[in-house]
């Protein structure tokens, strides 16, 4: 795991680099490797120090066994593959009691038969 500020105002309050990584075993477990990388913070512009934004690219790859069964499945018609995701939000602080989030994940599935999925989404929250 790795997390850098590039821009560190006071505590909790900035922006920079986030990124994981991951491997297991090819023979125990279902997600062989899982990669992922973003900048994400908060107070880019002046006059909305509080709001929140974040953007990220995901890789998460399948065991071979995982992938032969799941391909025994599909009656080998759909081979399996890593699976890709691009996910980017905005969390706009209406009042400190009040905030809503513009979200917009694109994903591109392990079976290369599914279509890419592009998800948006909208979240209210009220903080009382």
């Amino acid at each position: 795991m790795f997390r850098q500020y590039i821009v560190e105002r006071d505590t909790d309050d900035g922006w920079g680099l986030f990124s994981q990584t991951s491997f297991a075993d090819n023979a125990t477990s279902p997600v062989t490797s899982f990669f992922d990388i973003g900048l994400g913070g908060n107070g880019v512009f002046d006059a909305r120090p509080d709001d929140e934004f974040g953007v990220a690219y995901a890789h998460t790859d399948l065991s071979a066994d995982l992938k032969d069964n799941l391909d025994l499945l599909t009656a080998g018609g759909s081979p399996v593959r890593a699976e890709h995701q691009v996910e980017a939000f905005y969390n706009l602080h209406v009042f400190t009691w009040l905030q809503l989030t513009g979200d917009m994940q694109i994903i591109r599935p392990t079976l290369s038969a599914a279509d890419r999925a592009i998800v948006p989404g909208v979240r209210l929250r009220i903080v009382f």
